[in-house]
């Protein structure tokens, strides 16, 4: 579990970096590299989203939100 919760901070911080570069410089980083509208460039976006709700579950099931 530690090593997965690693993992998805870590697509966490790629995909907000990611859409940093598309929201100030209109550069879609993954497009560039791996082709626009590839295959691969949907498995790395479908990989980061998953990420990002395996870290909202870790973030919210192993610590909840107590001081709201």
């Amino acid at each position: 579990m530690k090593m997965s919760g690693i993992l998805s901070y870590i697509l966490v911080a790629i995909g907000a970096v990611l859409w940093l570069l598309i929201g100030l410089f209109d550069l879609n980083l993954v497009a560039k590299i791996c082709g626009y509208g590839s295959i691969i460039a949907r498995y790395v976006y479908v990989g980061i989203g998953l990420g990002g709700l395996f870290f909202i579950y870790v973030s919210l099931a192993f610590r909840p939100l107590r001081n709201l």
